[in-house]
């Protein structure tokens, strides 16, 4: 198996392909950017990138998305997931990365004017955590 990397995001299973066309086919649903989501409207997608940040209330989660290509606002409703999936959304750490699925729905609310409803979460891989070490000089 191949792996190669996509803006430090590692995808074992891509084999060189582009992300939309996987395994010399279409996806079901596509790997999309978040530069062409506006071509996507009302269309079921999948998206992979990074939790920039997030909040919750109550019976629904905002997650702010990114994937190297630009930055979109992704929502979890509780009713689409089971307790336990709906807690880790809520709980997700920022710059974990993410694999979900959802449609593409237009706001004009939004900086890009579509954001994704998020049906599908699956949670890749948690940030790295960097330990400085300061060496402590004398003059």
């Amino acid at each position: 198996m191949q792996t190669i990397f996509l803006n430090d995001f590692e995808f074992g299973d891509l084999k060189g392909h582009s992300p939309l066309t996987y395994g010399g086919g279409s996806m079901d649903p596509k790997w999309v950017y978040i530069k062409d989501f506006k071509k996507y409207i009302d269309q079921t997608v999948e998206f992979r990138g990074w939790v920039w940040n997030k909040r919750s209330s109550g019976k629904i989660a905002f997650l702010q998305l990114r994937d190297g290509t630009g930055f979109i606002q992704g929502i979890a409703e509780k009713k689409n997931f089971d307790a336990e999936t709906f807690e880790n959304i809520r709980k997700i750490k920022m710059e974990s990365s993410v694999i979900l699925q959802g449609t593409i729905k237009k706001d004009e609310r939004s900086p890009e004017n579509v954001e994704l409803h998020i049906t599908s979460f699956k949670k890749y891989k948690n940030p790295l955590k960097i330990i400085l070490f300061l060496k402590k000089t004398t003059e």
